[in-house]
């Protein structure tokens, strides 16, 4: 049965977690943050995709992606906590409530204006503030057609289902 086809099925993903304790000598480096960047990209690359098989459908479907910036939750705890971050380093970036962290996400969902493929998140320097839509130009860069058939395909793989758009 493809995913889609007896209700909403909603993909998330917590990378607040990292497994290693590698950490490089510049704050938020080393093999557990690189990790960690490559998930929100992979993010970025399967919403991207899906976006592409929506519009190829004729659905009215939006597609949106959005992040929190940097936020206090549980992510800074747990890297300071394991010795991924130090907490002098975790007091100087975390500059919102994980409230005003959802704010991306909460437009992604409730604006009606909101475009599809759109990428909402703080509109002050990526870090923190109102969410808006930002500039998808960069990312876009990074997320071509050819990677975004690789992590689709992958994506049915590793579920074992085929994504029914």
């Amino acid at each position: 049965e493809a995913v889609g086809e007896t209700g909403l099925d909603v993909l998330c993903n917590n990378a607040g977690v990292m497994a290693s304790k590698e950490v490089g000598t510049m704050p938020c480096s080393g093999a557990r943050w690189e990790r960690y960047h490559q998930t929100k990209l992979a993010n970025l690359v399967f919403t991207l995709a899906l976006r592409d098989r929506v519009v190829t459908a004729g659905s009215k479907v939006k597609v949106m992606v959005a992040h929190p910036g940097v936020a206090a939750t549980e992510l800074q705890v747990h890297s300071v906590s394991d010795g991924g971050m130090s907490g002098g380093v975790a007091n100087l970036i975390v500059s919102q409530s994980a409230e005003d962290g959802a704010l991306g996400i909460l437009m992604s969902c409730c604006d009606p204006a909101v475009q599809s493929g759109g990428l909402y998140g703080p509109g002050g320097q990526g870090l923190k503030g109102m969410a808006k839509l930002l500039p998808a130009a960069p990312e876009e860069k990074l997320a071509d057609e050819a990677s975004r058939t690789l992590l689709w395909e992958a994506s049915e793989e590793a579920t074992g289902r085929k994504f029914a758009i």
